[in-house]
Parts: structure tokens; C-alpha cells; sequence
């Protein structure tokens, strides 16, 4: 129900200011001469069949808040340079054939709230995303990160609302905070390795209305304190 313009928007019929052309059956790699659009604000290709690596010259577009490359077959890695970009709130690369290591200062993007690299070979721990206080939305299922979620990495999510960690590698027990967060909405950490109990910590009354633990190796009791989960819709074990 929102108004959108599909194509090309331009400021003062001058520079160009976003790029909105989803599901165009656009082919071909990303022009590196987007990189000379230096007051580019949104990029949304989603859903093309663009392949190719990302352009190093993308660094050039300081101003970027969006960038929607989500269902193609772009490959390499998640370059380091992304980290820079201050004004940078989405980033959609999912649904792609990225693979490596996250960049070693996202976590320091100072205005990252939705993070979504789903279906991916991405792989390495989640470290990197450490102190992302503005992180809404964090989606990183179907790829190969390993090690686990502990309680000082999740603390540091001070904004987290969704949390997919669905079908990776990850493996430890499930951070004793998980339960408590007070803005966290959905929590989908089905298909890894997490071992031990439920955590012990509900906050009453939280505010989770999904949460999918299955295919997982949980062991122990389902405690009664679970019903501390008052609005919680979907419960997957």
C-alpha cells in the first residue's frame, strides 16, 4: 500500500537517487560506473539474474542508506569497504553465492538495522557483529557460521527485534539471556548444534511470538516458566 516508483528517480532532474528495478530479468554484472552516482541513496535490483563479484568502485557512493541485491547469483566475498558507510540502515545480499568471513568491522556500522545474508556459503563465528546496538533484524540462516551465541554477543544486540540463525553450524548452549530480551520478536535458531537445557531466564510477559528451536540437540526438562511467554504464538521444539 505504499507508494512506489519503479525505475530510476532522480533529484532535480539531476543526479540520480535511487535505483528501484526489481524482477526486470536485468542479466549481466553490476556496472562498476554506478560508482560515479555519488548521490545514490537506495539500490534495489532484487530478484534478477545479476552475477559477477560486487565492484570495488560501489565504495565511492558515501550516501548509500539501501542496498538491495537480494535473490542473484553474485559471488566473492563481502567486501570490507561496506563498513565505511555510515548512512547505511539495509543490506540485503541474500540469496546469493557469497562466501567467506564477515567483514571484521561490520559490527561498527553505525546504522545497521537489518542485516540479511540468508542462503549464502558465508561461514566463520558471528563475533564480528559485536556491538551492532542498532541491529533490528538480523538474518543469517542457511549458511556455515559456526561456533555459538553467547551472552555477550547477544547483549550487545541492544535494538534486536527478529533473529534468524536458522540452519547453520552453530553449536554451545543457548545464550541464558535469549528468553529476556525485552524487544525481541521472533527467534528462529532451528537446524544447528545448540546442546544443554531450555534457558531458565523468561522475561514475564516477553515479547518473542515465535520461537523455533527444533533440529537442534536440546536436551532436559520444558519448565512451566515457559508460560511466562504470554504473547508467544508459535513454539517449535
Amino acid at each position: 500500500g505504499i507508494p512506489t516508483t519503479v525505475g530510476v528517480s532522480c533529484y532535480n532532474g539531476e543526479s540520480v537517487r535511487e535505483i528501484f528495478l526489481p524482477a526486470m530479468n536485468l542479466k549481466g554484472s553490476l556496472p562498476s560506473e554506478l560508482g560515479l552516482m555519488l548521490d545514490l541513496y537506495d539500490i534495489n535490483l532484487f530478484r534478477n539474474k545479476i552475477e559477477g563479484v560486487i565492484p570495488d568502485e560501489l565504495k565511492n557512493i558515501r550516501r548509500l542508506k539501501s542496498l538491495v541485491l537480494h535473490d542473484h547469483k553474485i559471488k566473492g566475498t563481502l567486501p570490507e569497504w561496506l563498513t565505511s558507510f555510515s548512512h547505511l540502515a539495509n543490506l540485503n545480499l541474500s540469496v546469493n553465492k557469497l562466501a567467506g568471513l564477515l567483514p571484521s568491522k561490520i559490527g561498527e556500522m553505525p546504522s545497521l538495522e537489518t542485516l540479511a545474508l540468508e542462503k549464502n556459503f558465508l561461514s566463520g563465528s558471528l563475533h564480528a557483529l559485536k556491538g551492532s546496538s542498532k541491529l533490528r533484524s538480523l538474518y543469517l540462516g542457511g549458511n556455515a557460521f559456526l561456533q555459538g551465541l553467547g551472552d555477550e554477543l547477544l547483549s550487545s544486540w541492544t535494538s534486536i527485534e527478529v533473529l534468524d540463525l536458522s540452519d547453520n553450524l552453530l553449536d554451545g548452549e543457548l545464550p541464558t539471556l535469549l528468553l529476556t530480551k525485552d524487544k525481541l520478536v521472533v527467534v528462529d535458531l532451528h537446524g544447528n548444534s545448540f546442546t544443554g537445557e531450555l534457558p531458565v531466564n523468561v522475561q514475564v510477559d516477553g515479547s518473542i511470538e515465535f520461537l523455533a528451536l527444533q533440529h537442534n540437540q536440546l536436551s532436559g526438562p520444558i519448565e512451566d516458566h515457559l508460560s511466562s511467554l504470554s504473547k508467544l504464538k508459535h513454539l517449535d521444539l
